[in-house]
């Protein structure tokens, strides 16, 4: 997690990516296919509601609150109100696009 650096768009978007891996299980195809309307707050608690999954299943899946800062501070950094959560970062340091694909996330 301290890998990224949090001083660039990249390293804070990296670091929610790394963040929602981690503390939420997500797969990669469900981490890119999330978008910011997934998070909800339920019985003071936030959520993924209603995330489609391995198999067509839905499902709901708890955010620690750790991740929720973590994620907070990426669209904070980025301006992301709307649409799909995580977007692609050029070299250059800009945000382009509208989503990114599973293939960007790389696990090694």
């Amino acid at each position: 997690m301290a890998a990224p650096d949090p001083a660039t768009l990249k390293g804070t978007r990296d670091r929610a990516i790394l963040a929602l891996l981690l503390g939420c299980g997500l797969r990669r195809r469900e981490l890119t296919e999330l978008t910011v309307d997934h998070f909800q707050r339920r019985e003071d608690h936030w959520a993924i509601v209603d995330l489609i999954g391995k198999g067509g299943h839905v499902r709901t899946i708890p955010v620690p609150s750790w991740v929720k800062r973590t994620v907070d501070a990426w669209l904070a950094t980025s301006s992301v109100a709307h649409g799909r959560l995580f977007r692609c970062v050029c070299r250059t340091g800009t945000m382009w696009g509208n989503e990114m694909t599973e293939k960007v996330v790389c696990m090694s």
